[in-house]
């Protein structure tokens, strides 16, 4: 779930962990610049950046089988990029 700034990323993460009473990083964490609580999470917040990063490092995403982008219409350079690489990956990746 992709969130454009990183306080929005960390909190919903540490909400949702306690709706699903988890200690963060079991099945919820997030990865936000210089800081990360995900090593076995399957559902991780992020910010935009990271997220562009995953992309550059692993172009077909793999391991991922959902992508949010969540607060999107408070659109920027860096989302739209996000988006226009994710519905490229599309074509390729149609379990997405």
């Amino acid at each position: 779930v992709m969130q454009p700034r990183r306080i929005a990323a960390t909190t919903l993460a540490e909400r949702i962990a306690v709706e699903r009473c988890q200690r963060l990083g079991v099945d919820v964490g997030y990865q936000v610049p210089s800081a990360s609580q995900s090593e076995n999470a399957r559902l991780v917040f992020c910010t935009l950046g990271v997220f562009r990063r995953r992309l550059l490092l692993d172009p077909d995403l793999v391991g991922v089988t959902h992508i949010i982008f969540d607060e999107v219409h408070e659109r920027d350079k860096l989302a739209d990029f996000n988006m226009i690489v994710v519905r490229d990956l599309l074509a390729r990746r149609s379990d997405l």
